[in-house]
This record gives structure tokens, sequence and C-alpha cells, in this order.
């Protein structure tokens, strides 16, 4: 199950940082429960996780409960190329989380502790996706993979005709662009509500009519 965090924007990368570290302590809780008791397999490595589990603070027992395998959860930011290979965050504000159930994602964000200061003020901190929704964003940006920047040809009319990069066969479904800022806006939702991707486009020329 896919879930977006909601954060304020600009503080993406360090509220997924915060709950990178979440779901690490808990993944050595677990490895030290089970090397307590008496897992043959992975012990050595328990051991050395162990120390992780001290400096957050985190109970190995509850921990251990709430979270499943490291396979089973991902979190990252999902992001865009906007110029010269530099990224920012694809939808403004958002991080995504996946996990195997809305408890475990709600047990991810309570361990978090993410300060109240980095969360948006305006939106639900946790929201599930639907699958549409997910599919969506994952379209654009996995985790390490970026939306490419689109490099395009202007159209008669006020239309672009991409070439290369992530709005290639979406020119349609882009609601505003800014050939200054170089940049180019779609709407998306998120738990049903309705906001903004941004991704980086250029367009360089002239080219056929818009019908063409």
């Amino acid at each position: 199950m896919w879930f977006a965090v909601n954060a304020k924007p600009g503080c993406e990368r360090e509220v997924c940082g915060f709950l990178r570290k979440a779901l690490a302590s808990a993944r050595a809780a677990e490895c030290v429960v089970r090397a307590s008791a008496g897992a043959a397999d992975g012990a050595a490595e328990c051991a050395v996780r162990a120390g992780a589990i001290a400096s957050s603070g985190a109970d190995a027992a509850d921990a251990a409960a709430d979270v499943a395998e490291e396979r089973d959860f991902q979190v990252f930011v999902p992001l865009a190329e906007v110029r010269d290979g530099a990224a920012e965050p694809l939808v403004p504000g958002c991080v995504l989380l996946c996990a195997p159930s809305a408890r475990d994602a709600r047990g991810v964000l309570r361990r978090a502790r993410v300060p109240e200061a980095m969360l948006a003020t305006n939106a639900t901190t946790l929201v599930e996706l639907s699958a549409g929704e997910a599919d969506v964003l994952l379209a654009f940006s996995g985790e390490g993979r970026v939306a490419a920047f689109t490099e395009a040809t202007a159209l008669s009319g006020g239309g672009f005709r991409a070439a290369s990069g992530a709005l290639v066969g979406r020119e349609r479904a882009v609601s505003r662009k800014s050939s200054r800022k170089k940049r180019a806006w779609l709407p998306v939702t998120l738990g049903g509500r309705t906001t903004e991707a941004c991704l980086g486009l250029r367009i360089t020329r002239k080219g056929a009519p818009a019908d063409a």
C-alpha cells in the first residue's frame, strides 16, 4: 500500500530522513528480538545493528511487533529534474511511503517523531493513495529514479511537442507552463485531494501547427 506523508514544502528530504531512521531502528530491533530468541541466521548482523536501537531509544519489542520485513517498506521523495541535472520534489510537500498496511504506516510515522514544524498544516499528515494515484506518481519517479527534464518544440496555438523527457506523450495533461522558469505543472491527486506535480520543461523553437 502506498501513502503520502504531507511535509511542509522545502522540508521533504528532512522528513524522509526521519522516516528512514525510524525504519532502520525498527529493522535493527526486529533483528535483536530474533537473535535473543535463538535464531541462528543473521545473528552476527543483529549484534552489529543493536547499537542503532540504543541511539534512537526505540523499544525493541514494540518495533519488532509493529514493523514487517525490510522488503515490505519503501520511503523516498519523488523527484523531477528541473535544470542542469538539479532535482526538486515532483509534488511539493510529498514524501511517498510504502507499507504493508495503514497500521504499519502509522507505526513508522509515530516512531519517526517528525517535528511538527516540518509537516504540512493544511492537510492530513498521512494519506492513503489509491492504486491509480500511486501509479501516476511512480510512472514519473521511483526510488532512485528522477523524472527526466523535458525538451520540447513549440507548436502554434501555444502547445508543445515533447521530444524527450518525462512529458513525452503527456503534453495534454499539462495545465500550465512557464518558459521563463522552465517548468510545467499538471494536476495529480493525493488521497482524493487535487494538487500539482512540477516538472522541468524547455521549449526551444517553433514547430508544426498544434493540430499536426
